[in-house]
């Protein structure tokens, strides 16, 4: 496995990540707001979110390194996708168990369906196919 691209896609799908849940908290606010209240969080604790998402990163990029086809962004897409799908059912499981509004809830895996494809993109982005070999030129009387 090259170390260096392994961490280029895992700095890039951090990144992704971070951009969207960021957005996401300041766009529903008072959404997270009651997530947090109702897992009995508070901001001092958020830490564990970020190294939660640093684990998931790099999991993320290497079943997709593992696994990948070199057919580009639709494979990352694809796998984004699946994972997310993946996100979404252990999310309603979870959120199961609490008394957080519908809405809320379906902020929370629009938010994570959207980051998982985005940041399969992502690392297919960074694991794109080798261009293939460029044409050879036509000799100057073949026109």
């Amino acid at each position: 496995m090259n170390v260096q691209r392994f961490g280029m896609a895992a700095a890039a799908v951090f990144v992704v990540y971070a951009v969207i849940y960021i957005g996401s908290g300041m766009i529903f606010e008072d959404q997270y707001a009651a997530v947090m209240e109702a897992f009995g969080m508070n901001e001092s604790e958020t830490w564990m979110n970020w190294a939660g998402r640093i684990l998931f990163t790099l999991v993320f990029v290497y079943i997709f390194v593992q696994g990948h086809e070199n057919k580009g962004i639709a494979e990352g897409v694809r796998y984004g996708f699946l994972i997310g799908l993946l996100m979404v059912g252990v999310s309603l499981d979870l959120y199961g168990w609490t008394n957080i509004a519908m809405g809320t809830i379906f902020v929370a895996l629009v938010t994570d369906l959207v980051a998982n494809i985005a940041a399969g993109a992502a690392a297919a982005a960074i694991y794109k196919p080798a261009d293939a070999a460029p044409a050879e030129a036509a000799p100057a009387g073949d026109e």
